[in-house]
């Protein structure tokens, strides 16, 4: 009995996670955590956080380009988030002869800033609860596939209600598995302009080798700028638009962080998935993620050699490599916390005794794990990643033009716009066997395309073969191909397109042999049933939603932390370890001759820290962050901006599925040396009198 009610007390202890160190939480509903909050440090209250009746900081935070975030800091819209977030924009604007991902970019006029085709960011109204009105008599829907199409048809109807043709945009989404939904509506501004980034060798400092990794030193961010209409509404870009005046912007602070100091993100978090039942958790741990890792290993050995020959190549494959590499390496990182922290059995034993408290957990669990085995979806996961890594990722990028166009029918006029800007045709054929090699080594052969099974070379001959023939790999072959009355007709004969029509074959034949096993009403509604019953189990606890991409709050303190054994890392980081790394002869190390100079000059002032006089680059704090927390503002106490979120620490990158408060870190760049680089690299004063107004 004894025993039991220590297991109890630990599974208590998991799931009370109503403390700093775990959770992203709905800004809306923050009033729950704010006593905790201000016992931590925090002098706000929930209303200066967010509110509809009053500006708060909720209206300085953006969604930036579709999967980033972003703050404005300006009252003329100056807006800052990552470097790695601003990549492909800055790349757009790259040449030989105006390479700005090597040299930076500095608008020292208004004039000077660069429109970005393409590029929105999202500012957040107000959130509002809808549980009601799209759950509203669902409770006696027998038919999983009918509560499914009732629930879609209510979301739809809230988001046409509150959408319009222009600019702004609403969004439905469900919370703790579907027990929960928000109505979130938003104000889409089309005018961002870019205004600064600093070269490469500052804004990627540390490369694929720091990725993931503290101690860090990346000065990983860049600038943009909100234009609108003279009347200040969101518009379609125009020469004559004016910058954008907020309802607020943040406050910088050059202060500083010490170790235990309040510490606070705010932004858009992707995706967790907290609540995955073990058998996820084990198939993560022993069979996907090592076989990603493998496949993109492929891409990563022939980009790196071709790059290392081109200074054109490396240009045209920059943003590939750079998206690529982050998360192979990320999926390393999660194999190595799930396993360092026993995540796996750590799981089951909370399902244990979960199932002790209630009755429904255990045949929840029991269903979805019959079905898990059944449909074999440990090896599905995997043919499904990786057909999403050659014909959607750039595995064989001559599949990613006739991807988009496949199903194409003569009455579609409009055709995808299609480039090849950022082609290499040897890099691409022989990344194309690569990854073709790994694919049939490691998939059954039941999942091959056709063509596949009846080839009697290598894959690699296979792919060389269908390079020489397709109109994709040349931007005159494939005009002349999408060109005329007949252009579906002739694209459907060309072996690229053919080969797509094959991969989509196999995803058909796939879903319908996973339809073949009889999938459980339970198994359909499993998360909402399970939490369900979790909440219900606890409470007197307080569970996070999982990440949706919908802005959230993270709080926690500055600390350092044990990585593994006797390796114990400080909170911060400083300018010093910057040339410290630059002496290993590491190219990721490499620093701008510039920057080296200052370092020399010790021109610090006055973005010294006060107690050390060294210029701190980055800290690391407890807050719970992923992707999409990318750029988010990092804040303090009062409110006031300290850093932007660009990374987490890679011993526990595994926070997405499994939080352990004692290596799981979120990286940020310390606002001052953004300040510093901005200020005394690129002498671009305007924007520092701009900033800290």
């Amino acid at each position: 009995m004894k025993k039991l009610l220590t297991s109890l007390a630990i599974c208590a202890a998991a799931v009370q996670v109503a403390k700093a160190d775990v959770g992203m939480w709905i800004p809306s509903l923050i009033g729950k955590n704010i006593d905790e909050m201000q016992r931590l440090g925090l002098k706000l209250s929930a209303e200066d956080i967010y509110s509809i009746n009053h500006e708060s900081l909720k209206d300085a935070v953006v969604i930036f380009g579709g999967g980033c975030t972003g703050e404005i800091v300006s009252e003329d819209g100056l807006l800052l988030t990552n470097h790695h977030c601003g990549f492909d924009y800055i790349q757009s604007h790259s040449s030989v002869e105006h390479n700005y991902l090597a040299n930076g970019f500095w608008a020292m006029t208004r004039a000077d800033e660069l429109p970005n085709k393409d590029l929105s960011i999202y500012l957040l109204n107000y959130i509002e609860d809808v549980t009601d009105s799209i759950l509203a008599g669902t409770d006696t829907i027998a038919s999983a596939e009918r509560y499914k199409a009732l629930i879609a048809e209510r979301k739809n109807n809230l988001i046409k209600r509150n959408s319009d043709d222009k600019f702004q945009k609403a969004e439905v989404e469900d919370f703790y598995g579907g027990n929960q939904y928000l109505l979130f509506v938003y104000t889409e501004f089309r005018d961002v302009r870019l205004v600064g980034a600093p070269p490469s060798e500052i804004g990627k400092f540390g490369g694929d080798t720091d990725n993931w990794v503290w101690p860090r030193h990346t000065g990983d961010f860049s600038i943009f700028r909100i234009y609108a209409d003279k009347d200040n509404n969101p518009a379609e870009y125009a020469a004559d638009n004016v910058p954008y005046h907020p309802k607020k912007h943040l406050t910088i602070s050059t202060k500083g962080v010490q170790e235990g100091d309040f510490a606070m993100v705010l932004g858009y978090p992707g995706s967790t998935n907290l609540y995955a039942p073990s058998c996820d958790i084990e198939d993560v741990q022993n069979s996907y993620n090592p076989q990603m890792v493998e496949i993109r290993t492929a891409k990563l050995e022939v980009m790196n050699r071709h790059q290392a020959k081109s200074e054109k190549v490396n240009i045209q494959y920059a943003a590939k490599n750079a998206h690529t590499s982050n998360a192979w390496k990320k999926w390393q990182g999660e194999v190595k916390g799930l396993k360092k922290t026993d995540a796996l059995q750590k799981k089951r034993d909370f399902e244990a005794e979960l199932c002790h408290k209630s009755a429904i957990c255990d045949t929840l669990l029991n269903e979805y794990e019959k079905y898990y085995q059944a449909s074999n979806t440990s090896e599905t996961n995997v043919v499904w990643g990786y057909w999403s890594e050659i014909v959607r990722r750039g595995g064989v990028e001559i599949l990613e033009a006739p991807y988009e166009y496949w199903g194409s029918d003569e009455s579609k006029a409009v055709k995808p716009e299609v480039s090849l800007k950022d082609f290499d045709y040897n890099l691409s054929v022989e990344m194309a066997g690569e990854v073709w090699n790994v694919y049939c080594k490691n998939i059954a052969r039941k999942y091959w395309p056709v063509s596949m099974l009846k080839w009697k070379g290598t894959p690699q001959e296979y792919m060389r073969k269908m390079y020489q023939k397709s109109a994709f790999t040349d931007s005159v072959k494939m005009a002349k191909l999408l060109s005329g009355k007949n252009w579906q007709k002739k694209l459907r004969n060309d072996p690229a397109y053919k080969f797509v029509d094959e991969m989509f074959a196999v995803r058909n034949a796939l879903r319908k042999e996973m339809g073949k096993v009889e999938r459980p009403a339970v198994i359909n509604n499993f998360e909402r049933k399970y939490i369900k019953a979790m909440r219900e189990a606890y409470p007197d606890s307080i569970f996070p939603a999982d990440a949706n991409f919908t802005m959230r709050i993270s709080y926690g303190n500055v600390a350092g932390y044990e990585a593994d054994d006797a390796v114990r890392y400080n909170y911060y980081t400083t300018l010093d370890g910057i040339i410290e790394k630059n002496r290993t002869g590491n190219p990721d190390y490499t620093v701008p001759q510039r920057l080296i100079d200052l370092y020399k000059q010790k021109a610090f002032a006055p973005y010294a820290d006060a107690k050390d006089g060294k210029l701190h680059t980055a800290f690391v704090s407890t807050c719970h962050t992923t992707g999409g927390n990318s750029g988010s503002p990092v804040l303090n106490a009062n409110g006031e901006l300290i850093g932007l979120n660009f990374d987490r620490a890679w011993n526990g990158v595994m926070s997405d599925m499994s939080y352990d408060a004692s290596i799981c870190r979120n990286i940020t760049l310390d606002i001052r040396y953004l300040l510093f680089i901005v200020d005394k690299y690129a002498g671009a004063e305007h924007l520092i009198k701009e900033m800290l107004k």
